[in-house]
């Protein structure tokens, strides 16, 4: 029987919200695709294959294809709270060491103050956040190589297209002396994707690809295949069809659940919803409440959640105003 792979059930999952945060981070936490980001971004992966890059990614906080990342993406760095989208610790290959690996799924390149300062903020962090962890009896030798990679939608025309990484050079201002070239403690990397250009078979391209808004679901899937190399399907034995249940409603289904889990989730938000709501009965009442906890527990916007749902355009205004009562 051959059925969907994770990287295939990710792309359905997401069409059409592709460039929402929630999806993005779903694409980029794939093994796969983040085994191509960390073979671009990652000195130390320099010379790595892609199925070695895999290998060197732990199974703690993996499941069913993507990485979960750390159990929880709230770290207290001081008196703030740093919410990451992804972050993972990584093994050196050839190395008992590891390293910090956080990855930044950036749709707002102009959130009103120069991201640059908070990109620099969230890679000291992950310097700082081990100071109860790898630095004990003031042994900072033991603290890890960090990376912040940040993947940036919408850019300007002269950055589209391009990644760059940040590190600390030194500068001579007194003397000849010669420069210590182990101030790599942390780095970053930006990647700014723009339009896909066809053939491009790199990072820019596949990602660019994967967030193209003018190539079909079926086109992204045929085009990542053929030219990464990046399974859209496998073969399972007959023991594993029998405990299988993937068909055509997989879309659905995984939306299905998902509301589920937010009914459960988001119980008690869910009463208030309903006495608020007051006159408003059956389904819509009920359709309302499933948007409100859809974007409670998976925090989304409305707009992704009713566009997810298949709630008509023409029908939305409706939806948003009888939101708006409960302050949403």
């Amino acid at each position: 029987m051959t059925v969907q792979s994770t990287v295939a059930h990710s792309l359905d999952v997401t069409d059409g919200i592709i460039r929402y945060n929630a999806a993005c981070k779903r694409i980029l936490s794939e093994k796969v695709i983040l085994a191509h980001l960390l073979k671009v971004c990652v000195v130390e992966y320099e010379g790595c294959g892609i199925s070695e890059v895999v290998q060197s990614i732990s199974d703690d906080g993996y499941r069913e294809g993507r990485v979960i990342g750390k159990d929880s993406v709230y770290l207290e760095v001081g008196y703030s709270k740093i919410e990451y989208d992804i972050l993972k610790d990584i093994c050196v290959p050839g190395s008992d060491e590891k390293i910090y690996v956080n990855i930044e799924a950036q749709n707002n390149y102009y959130p009103g103050y120069p991201l640059s300062k908070r990109v620099e903020y969230y890679a000291a962090s992950l310097v700082m956040m081990q100071g109860n962890v790898n630095v004990l009896h003031g042994n900072y030798g033991k603290l890890w190589h960090s990376y912040s990679i940040w993947v940036c939608l919408n850019p300007s025309k002269n950055l589209a297209n391009g990644m760059a990484m940040y590190e600390r050079k030194g500068k001579q201002l007194i003397g000849n002396v010669e420069l210590q070239k182990d101030f790599d403690l942390s780095r970053i990397v930006m990647i700014w994707i723009g339009e896909y250009e066809e053939g491009r078979k790199d990072i820019i391209g596949l990602l660019s690809l994967i967030f193209s808004r003018q190539h079909t679901l079926e086109e992204k899937k045929r085009i990542i295949e053929k030219d990464f190399e990046i399974l859209m399907s496998i073969e399972i034995g007959e023991e594993v069809e029998k405990m299988c249940n993937l068909g055509e409603g997989l879309v659905k289904e995984t939306w299905d659940k998902a509301i589920i889990q937010g009914r459960h989730e988001g119980k008690a938000e869910g009463m208030a919803v309903g006495e608020k709501i007051g006159k408003t009965k059956g389904a819509e009442e009920r359709l309302v409440q499933d948007i409100y906890n859809f974007m409670k527990s998976f925090k989304l916007d409305k707009e992704v959640v009713m566009d997810g749902l298949k709630i008509p355009k023409h029908e939305q205004g409706k939806y948003l105003k009888m939101l708006e009562r409960l302050d949403v």
